[in-house]
């Protein structure tokens, strides 16, 4: 995931982690992964999805939009706890 070689470019990566039940520590750890990316420069924008809640952001919104979203609101949540 965080390959220099991939990043030369600035490429830009979406990973959605998609399945029946997102377990709290696994929503955690992702959340985690967010916060290291952003303070890590790397443009990587990630959120995890029951597979209903993805199939509806599919057919009714842009995906790409609502990964960046949350990845914003996630890191923003994180820099207002730190204070």
């Amino acid at each position: 995931m965080f390959s220099n070689k991939e990043f030369t470019n600035g490429f830009i990566k979406y990973l959605s982690f998609i399945a029946p039940t997102i377990h709290q520590d696994t929503k955690e750890f992702l959340d985690y992964q967010i916060v290291k990316t952003k303070t890590d420069k790397y443009n990587i924008f990630i959120k995890p999805y029951k597979i209903q809640n993805f199939v509806d952001t599919i057919l009714n919104s842009n995906i790409l939009e609502d990964m960046q979203n949350y990845t914003e609101e996630i890191f923003n949540d994180f820099k207002i706890k730190l204070g």
